[in-house]
Formats: structure tokens, sequence, C-alpha cells
């Protein structure tokens, strides 16, 4: 999941509740073409059909069928459906039925392309069912275990939004959280989310660096070749001194620097020892080894300024 232009519109979900996926057109036919996925012996049941339309139940029975990558992806992408379901009804006011393995279907045929929909939705409120939102909570940790998240500071911070009841506002962003997002949307979100500030909200660098306090960003390693960036430290260094941009050690000079290196670094990986281009997630990957909070960052800056992800990313 290369340095192809930015998809310009998200995937059309079955209803507008479901989080759209900026890249699914792309990375949907590269799941499909995969070899890793294809049907390569003679038994009659490709991987990429298992689930076209199936209960969540039997989804995680299945989990041996993808490889760890496939099955950690298509669990991102099943919370964030299930967030934009949750917060839809919520709007209507529906904040309470039946939500578990065994009432929501898991539809599409490739962890890019999965969304969920739930049987038996209540036709209006009823206090004596249980939480949509308590439920949720139940099927997300369910879920996370059982692809192992490996970033603890996000999984800490997306579970504590989750425990506070937070306005369906709040709620419906976090099918935005980088938790939920593959290295190539984490690309899409910070390029269209800079681009809007930049645009939209004059002045938002002051505004960030007052409330994104964060001091003592350190540059150095990942432009100097240390701890596991050799392949792109000369670019990355590129980068860092191309004339009349100054990083500031904080975190918008993080940020900034993050969001320039996605679009400029590749015009000088090849001078790198002749090195092929990284992909879009490669150079995410090597980012966010040395800026881990920096998605984290953006993402808590719009929640402070109640700007609307969705609308701003689509």
């Amino acid at each position: 999941m290369a340095n192809k232009k930015l998809a310009s519109k998200k995937k059309k979900s079955r209803n507008k509740s479901t989080r759209a996926n900026p890249l699914s057109a792309e990375t949907g036919a590269a799941y499909v073409a995969s070899p890793s996925v294809a049907n390569t012996t003679a038994t009659p049941a490709p991987a990429q059909g298992l689930y076209a339309r199936c209960l969540l139940k039997e989804y995680l029975k299945n989990y041996y069928q993808w490889d760890d990558e496939q099955f950690k992806r298509g669990g991102q992408v099943i919370i964030g459906s299930l967030v934009g379901k949750v917060a839809y009804l919520g709007s209507k006011g529906i904040t309470h039925g039946r939500l578990t393995c065994e009432n929501i279907f898991v539809i599409g045929n490739g962890p890019e392309n999965l969304e969920v929909e739930i049987k038996d939705i209540p036709r209006a409120y009823n206090p004596a069912m249980p939480s949509y939102r308590e439920q949720f909570l139940t099927l997300a940790r369910l879920l996370v275990d059982t692809w192992k998240a490996t970033s603890p500071m996000l999984l800490k911070h997306f579970f504590k939004m989750m425990e506070y009841c937070i306005p369906w506002f709040y709620f419906k962003q976090v099918q935005w959280h980088p938790l939920l997002l593959s290295s190539d949307e984490v690309a899409v979100v910070i390029f269209r989310l800079y681009t809007y500030l930049d645009i939209e909200r004059k002045g938002w660098k002051k505004d960030y660096k007052n409330l994104i306090g964060r001091k003592k960003v350190d540059f150095g390693d990942i432009t100097s070749g240390t701890s596991g960036t050799s392949r792109g430290a000369f670019a990355f260094a590129k980068v860092y001194s191309y004339p009349g941009v100054i990083y500031e050690p904080n975190a918008l000079g993080a940020l900034m620097f993050f969001r320039h290196a996605l679009k400029h670094v590749n015009e000088h990986i090849q001078e790198d020892l002749k090195k092929e281009n990284a992909t879009r997630g490669e150079t995410v990957n090597m980012l966010v080894q040395f800026f881990p909070k920096v998605p984290l960052e953006l993402f808590n800056y719009m929640l402070y300024k109640r700007i609307d992800i969705n609308t701003t990313i689509t």
C-alpha cells in the first residue's frame, strides 16, 4: 500500500455515513492483482472473494486467509466504517441498538474496500437497548487486538477518546484517527489538511505553534542517515536544506518538514547512491519513525479548531 498523483476524490460509499477511502481505486486494483491473494492453485475460491458479504464473526474466524498486513488493514477499514455508521445513526437520534459480531455484515472483497452493514437497526430512540457507542468500544478493542497495533501512543489516544463521552462531531472525526490510516492515507491526509489550512486558515501556523506546544524536535538523525534511514538520508538532507525554508525545532517545524519531504524527497533520492524512488508508503514510514507524533498532532489540531476532516479532505 509509487509516488503517484493523489486521488482527487474518495470512493463513494454505500451511504454517507461510511468513511470514504481516497486511494481505494488504485489500492483495490493492486490488491486484486497481488500474487499474495491470487488463486494460484486449482482450488475454486480465490482469496479476494472470501468476504464479499459475511458476518463480522466469520471474518474474524477466517483471518488466516490473508497475510498479517492485509488483515490489519481490513481491521482498520472496518473500524472506520463502523465509526461512520454509528455517527450517522447518532445524528438521527438512534443511539441504542444491538451492535455485535453477530449482527454486523462485512462487505467487500479486499482490505481497502471493506465496509460494514448493521442489521436490525431500530426505527427510533430506544433507551432500553444497549448503547451503540459502548458496544463500538468493545468491538474496536476486539478488532485492534487481532492485528496487534504497533503504536502504543496512537492506541492510547484512540481509546482515551472513545472512553470519554465526546460529542458526535468529534466521534465522527475518529474515522480519520492515525491509528486507522494506512501509510498512503497518512500522506493524503497530511497533504490535504496542510493545503486546506494554508488556503482557508490564514495565520494558522502561529496558532498551531501555540496549541501544539511540543518543543525540542531533532532533525539530525533523519538527515544524517543514522538509525536506519541511510537509503533516504541524502534526499532528506536536501529537503531540510532547501533555500528559503526554515524548520523550527518544534511541532510546526516537524509538520512542515513531514509535508515537504513527502512532496520533494523523490526529487533527490536517485542521487542517493542511484537508489530507486521511494514509494509514498515507504517515505511515510521513514518519516513516522522519526516524527511519530506529527499525524496525531495535526489530527488534534483539527479537533481543537472544530474543523470537519471529512469535508476538508473530500
